[in-house]
């Protein structure tokens, strides 16, 4: 059960029944959970066994003479902040205690103990008739909790925490009545009977009372706060009793979703109760939100100049806030680019590509007396000669730990989803694209959010990096199907505007604590009160057990069977179970199945399956329970095995869980089906991992506490990272309970020492990136937990300071944070920036922490148009003011240069076997200025040659990236223009989640000299960098050296030249491998002044072409036959080692300056895959031919890749190596040492370090 909170009331009270006396400012019956003054106590009748139990109640009952006690009939009228505790039109709130066992010299009783009771008010029966009041159960709920922590109990004045006890109006408008009746038996079986009645009175000035706010929030204390809170003094607080919201004040901070004010950018419950529900100071807020912009246009936003309290709501009504402004390039998105790079039959119309249109935008923000939801209504003035036909919506992002769900599809993060499409005739089916969600787990368990659009007809949305955009009353198909943007087929916007004329669309933004179950209530609200369409309701509303115990936190799935087309179900609504399992919440009248899911529980029955559990929804309440089995408990203990120390430690749980989700579909066209989940997704991972059911990363203290898992048998493995051997055990889970898991006991050792080097990430991201769900504190632990030493925070476009999480998990000397950024640009690639300097940034005044801004800062209001003559930076102007104050970066880097959507160098074109390196973009494509003639910058210090522990990017490092930066080194010398060509190679996570692409998978080996983590230096190490000392690897620690004239040693290390001179016609290549058992590798190659034979691409989405360059090593060489592997003991585990020297001599050895760079691997079926420290990639059937291509059937092999076979059906087949199934094999890969031929000290005329 989830606590409740004791809240008071600082209000005067007044009786409203009879003649009273006056009361005091408080409740003092109890307080701190003793009687505080007896007096104030609430006695319905005074008796020998009456004082067995008495209430404490906020605002305290009048004394109605002749009698002395306060009285057990409270009458209160709805809103008066002397007795009702909300501030919501239509109910009272009372708040309710109770004491046993109390002293009381008012009447003559003796206290003995409370040894039982019975609630017979309310009861069961009242709870279930939801239809009349839909807060009966929540009254039972609050009883009983406060009931059963001080029952049975023989301690005097024992007195419990208060609890709300709704009484809602009739009808809206007529007295409501409630009331408590309560049988508490002592152990002689004496009875104390007890009846408190309630009467909420319909106020006649409820218009005019105070309900609502609005202002400029001007101190700290009116902040909402929360994993993502990111409101300021100067932002906007517009709140009532039930939620909170602020929209940020004008002007353009560049961050995503953040780059323009006026717009909403934090949301939450309203905590606090009471008179002062107003007015600071807040309990703690749990904003988990990131932001929500318009969409104007589809290319388009507003930027507001101005925001005004329309009604602050001191004299009543609801607070409104209007923004006004015009509108302006949404440069963190250009739909255009996105589209046609998700499909070339695809295309943007052309009226809505970086249209600068003739209007001026306002938004009002509207929040009505007792609404959880947040009115928003944007109104858009044409005051140009022609009618506009505009495509209008909404850019969405959470960010937070939330997962999308929508009706009908259900969960998942889907690049579109088509709402009413296939209905074309008749009104639409209810509550299809009627509400989109976030709904939140982890840190936002119990804060889900929603948007609700006025016009859900024909809405339908798009999705990318994160962003949900909804579409209001268009059909995408129809608006982006085809290639040509030209094309009069292509539909209209849907809101027409006339010439000098207005229109306005609505919608409704919502924030819930029962998963989607408070939308659909918000919905029926909004459909009563005449604002949305009628449509009939009923309630359904159960309890979901395991083994008979209630639980919270079970999702409870209301579909129709079947879906739309040809899903099988239709997603209506998603309960999360709260307050004792318990859910409920309102349905249009319709035929369901409830099915329910506990997490790493089977479903009901023991069942591989969920029941579907037909229920009928009419005008009623309709009743569905759940019990699933118990399920299994385990706890890891993890300890560095020399120093019997805990330690940091990512558990893997190798095996097959018996329950997958049944899955949804949407049919999008032609073969084309979009997959989603009935009941959620790993939102940290956004994909299955196949074999891993989960994993828990343990801090410093190595203990992953306890966690459910299904009974089955599974492999334990405990790693941390690559110095450290792996722990592995077999184990047979079993039915039991949280109190008493199965415990492993773990311990790994280090086993690879890599002195002179620390390891490094420089592409993190954490929950302020739009596609990354990972907290602060997660991110920091998986750095700990993979034996990370130092990393920046590179969130998109956002500045990120670790200092205090890092502290805060007592971890300032186990890990070095430093700040960063990753420079988003939507059209010209990826850049990461790093370090940022820690004297000026994060900027405490900035919503983004004063983030690198890539658009144009300088154009005015309403003109950031290429047609206004306003442009994104040059890549070149955007490295150097990175490198300036008050950013002082140090490593400025292109960042997975050649991903097919995000690489600077695929995008742009770039020709790297030119001098200068050569773009073949048309810069106005990608708005630039069009008189850029090459977008090559040479102010880049470093290439991201690997990001991502995974098959694909691993190919592309040794392939295209790798040839692109040998054609940098071939044309790096003293000679004009090829001076700066040189770049180090960075190795990089790109981590967005936790394990899918884990934390330092693949990680630099940096050379430094701190000593201590504590002593990292983030600016040294970045021009450690810069210099080239640096190795990336997923497993082996690689070190090379070059042996020259008289023993002259070339090496990465310290205090060692990356030079050596070879005058003499001999240089020895030497290679040493050392890594952990669990990381094989089988092959090294050598390359030399390697020339990678090109092929020019085709036109890419923006018509771009370059050279494509995988290289071919100029030496290979394998293991049993050109070295050895040896296995050598260490701490009782082992490490995998090899060294080999290759001697360049005679025509091997080039005749002018050289450069070698060195490659280690593991290959299929020779290694093993490092499954499942590196979790990608493991199937269970595959393609005899092609094991790496997963098949469920032979015709997903047909005709060339043979049959389809078995290869991972049971845990020990996942645990048996899978040598040969695919997976993830050994890399590393060093930056290159140089050969100085002619012996001038001088690499073609230029200085190496």
């Amino acid at each position: 059960m989830r606590s409740l909170v004791r809240v008071g009331l600082c209000a005067g009270v007044i009786g409203l029944v009879g003649i009273v006396t006056p009361a005091r400012l408080y409740a003092q019956c109890s307080a701190g959970g003793t009687v505080s003054n007896v007096n104030d106590c609430v006695v319905p009748k005074k008796g020998p066994v009456d004082c067995h139990v008495e209430w404490a109640i906020t605002p305290q009952p009048p004394t109605i003479p002749p009698s002395t006690l306060p009285t057990g009939k409270i009458s209160c009228i709805d809103n008066d902040p002397t007795c009702d505790a909300d501030t919501t039109p239509g109910q009272c709130t009372f708040l309710v205690g109770a004491c046993v066992n109390v002293t009381d010299p008012r009447f003559a009783c003796t206290p003995t103990d409370a040894a039982s009771y019975i609630l017979k008010h309310p009861s069961a029966k009242d709870a279930a008739k939801a239809t009349k009041n839909p807060f009966g159960r929540d009254n039972m709920h609050a009883l009983v909790t406060e009931l059963d922590s001080i029952i049975p109990s023989a301690t005097g004045n024992n007195c419990s925490a208060q609890g709300r006890f709704v009484v809602p109006l009739k009808k809206g408008v007529k007295k409501g009545t409630g009331k408590i009746s309560l049988k508490a038996t002592d152990s002689a079986m004496a009875t104390d009977s007890d009846t408190i009645k309630f009467e909420c009175l319909p106020n006649p000035s409820i218009a005019t009372s105070v309900c609502a706010s609005a202002r400029q929030i001007a101190s700290t204390s009116e902040l909402i706060g929360g994993p993502l809170a990111m409101g300021k003094i100067g932002d906007y607080l517009i709140e009532n009793d039930k939620a909170r919201f602020i929209v940020r004040d004008t002007g353009r901070e560049f961050g995503f979703m953040l780059t323009y004010g006026g717009h909403l950018i934090d949301a939450d419950l309203q905590q606090k109760l009471g008179p002062s529900t107003l007015t600071p100071p807040y309990p703690p807020g749990r904003d988990s939100f990131q932001a929500i912009t318009p969409l104007i246009n589809i290319s388009s936003s507003d930027n507001p100049t101005s925001i005004t309290v329309v009604n602050d709501g001191t004299a009543g009504g609801p607070a409104k806030i209007r923004t006004v402004g015009p509108d302006d390039l949404f440069d963190p998105i250009d739909p255009r680019v996105a589209i046609i790079g998700f499909s070339s039959s695809l295309s943007v119309p052309t009226s809505a590509v970086d249209v600068d249109l003739p209007v001026t935008i306002s938004t009002d923000y509207t929040l009505n007396c007792g609404d959880d939801f947040l009115t928003m209504e944007t109104t858009i003035h044409n005051s140009g000669g022609s009618d506009l036909d505009l495509y209008v919506g909404d850019f969405a992002n959470g960010s937070g730990q939330l997962e999308q769900v929508g009706p009908g599809l259900g969960f998942g993060d889907i690049p579109i989803r088509l709402g009413d499409r296939e209905q074309t005739t008749g009104s639409p089916p209810p509550y299809h694209w009627d509400w989109f969600g976030f709904y939140g787990f982890g840190d936002s368990d119990l804060r889900s959010y929603a948007l609700i659009p006025e016009v859900s007809f024909g809405t339908s949305s798009f999705s990318q990096s994160g962003v949900v955009v909804p579409v209001y009353g268009n059909n995408l198909l129809n608006v982006l199907l085809g290639n040509d943007p030209n094309s009069p087929s292509k539909e209209k916007g849907h809101l027409h505007v006339v010439a000098g004329g207005d229109a306005t669309f609505k919608r409704w933004f919502a924030v819930s604590d029962n998963g989607m179950g408070r939308v659909l209530d918000d919905r029926t609200r909004l459909a009563g009160r005449g604002e949305l369409p009628p449509i009939k309701t009923g309630y359904v509303q159960g309890v979901v057990t395991v083994a008979g115990a209630p639980v919270d936190g079970a999702r409870v799935v209301i579909a129709t069977k079947p879906g739309t087309g040809t899903n099988p179900f239709g997603v209506t609504d998603v309960f999360e179970t709260r307050d004792g399992g318990f859910f409920q919440g309102s349905l249009p009248s319709n035929d369901y199945v409830a099915m329910v899911k506990v997490p790493r529980h089977l479903y009901e029955g023991g069942l591989s399956t969920p029941t579907q559990k037909p229920i009928k929804i009419g005008s009623g309440t309709t009743i569905v329970n759940f019990d699933v089995p118990a399920t299994g408990f385990v706890r890891v203990t993890a300890t560095d095995g020399v120093s019997a120390l805990p330690i940091a430690s990512k558990v893997s749980v190798v095996g097959l869980e018996a329950t997958p989700d049944p899955g949804t579909k949407e049919f999008i066209s032609g073969t084309n089906t979009e997959p989603a989940n009935l009941f959620g997704y790993d939102a940290h991972e956004k994909l299955v991992i196949y074999g891993l059911p989960r994993v828990h990363f343990t801090d410093l203290g190595g203990d992953t506490g306890t966690f459910a898992l299904q009974p089955g048998t599974y492999q334990i493995v405990v790693s941390h990272g690559p110095r450290y051997s792996v722990f592995k055990q077999m184990l047979t889970v079993v039915p039991g309970t949280e109190g008493s898991p199965q415990v492993v006991t773990a311990s790994v050792v280090p086993v690879v020492t890599t002195t002179g080097f620390i390891s490094g990430d420089f592409h993190v991201h954490m929950l302020q990136s739009p596609d990354s769900i990972v907290s602060n504190s997660e991110r920091i632990v998986t750095m700990l937990a993979e034996g990370v030493d130092f990393f920046v925070a590179s969130d998109h476009d956002f500045v990120t300071d670790l200092t205090s999480d890092v502290a805060a998990l007592g971890a300032t000397g186990a890990v070095k944070a430093a700040l960063s950024q990753e420079i988003t640009y939507f059209d010209s690639g990826h850049f990461g920036a790093y370090p940022f300097d820690p004297a000026n940034l994060p900027d405490p005044t900035s919503h983004t922490g004063g983030a690198l801004d890539w658009g144009d800062s300088t154009a005015p209001v309403g003109m950031g148009y290429p047609s206004d003559g306003s442009y994104d930076l040059s890549p070149n102007d955007m490295a150097l003011l990175a490198k300036g104050p008050p950013f002082n970066a140090v490593v400025v880097q292109a960042n997975h240069f050649n991903s097919g959507t995000l690489g600077y160098l695929r995008i742009h074109g770039i020709d790297t076997t030119t001098v200068p390196p050569q773009s073949s973009v048309d810069p106005s494509k990608i708005r630039l200025d069009p008189s850029i003639t090459n977008t090559w910058t040479d102010e880049l210090t470093a290439l991201e040659l690997w990001i991502e522990n995974s098959r694909p990017q691993a190919a592309l490092a040794v392939g295209e990236n790798l040839g692109d930066w040998f054609n940098l080194l071939n044309n790096w010398s003293s000679a004009p223009g090829h001076q700066l060509l040189r770049k180090t190679a960075t190795f990089d996570s790109d981590t967005h989640s936790t394990t899918i692409v884990q934390a330092g998978g693949p990680r630099n080996m940096i050379a430094d000299a701190s000593g201590s983590i504590a002593a990292i230096n983030p600016v040294t190490v970045a021009n450690h960098i810069n210099d080239g000392r640096n190795i990336g690897t997923n497993g082996p620690f690689l070190q090379v050296s070059i042996v020259g004239d008289s023993g002259a040693t070339a090496t990465h290390a310290l205090g060692s030249p990356l030079l050596v001179p070879a005058t003499l016609g001999t240089a020895a290549i030497h290679v040493d491998v050392a890594s952990p058992d669990w990381a094989e590798f089988d092959q090294i190659q050598i390359f030399v002044n390697n020339v990678p034979s090109c092929t020019t691409t085709s036109p890419n989405f923006v018509g771009s072409t370059k050279k494509l360059c995988p290289p071919v090593a100029d030496y290979t060489l394998n293991k049993g036959t050109d070295f050895t592997v040896t296995s050598v003991p260490v701490n009782g585990s082992a490490r995998l080692e090899a060294h080999v020297v290759k001697t360049l001599t005679g025509g091997s050895l080039p005749a002018g300056d050289a450069w070698v760079v060195v490659i280690v691997k593991g290959t299929d079926g020779v290694s093993k895959p490092l499954f499942p420290m590196a979790p990608p990639s493991i199937f269970r059937k595959a393609c005899a031919l092609d094991p790496c291509r997963g098949c469920t059937t032979a015709g997903d092999c047909a005709p060339f890749f043979g049959s389809c076979n078995d290869q991972n059906l049971t845990t020990a087949d996942l645990a048996d190596g899978n040598l040969g199934q695919c997976g993830i094999t050994s890399l590393a890969i060093a930056n290159p040492l140089f050969i100085d031929r002619d012996g001038d000290g001088f690499y073609k005329g230029l200085t190496v370090p």
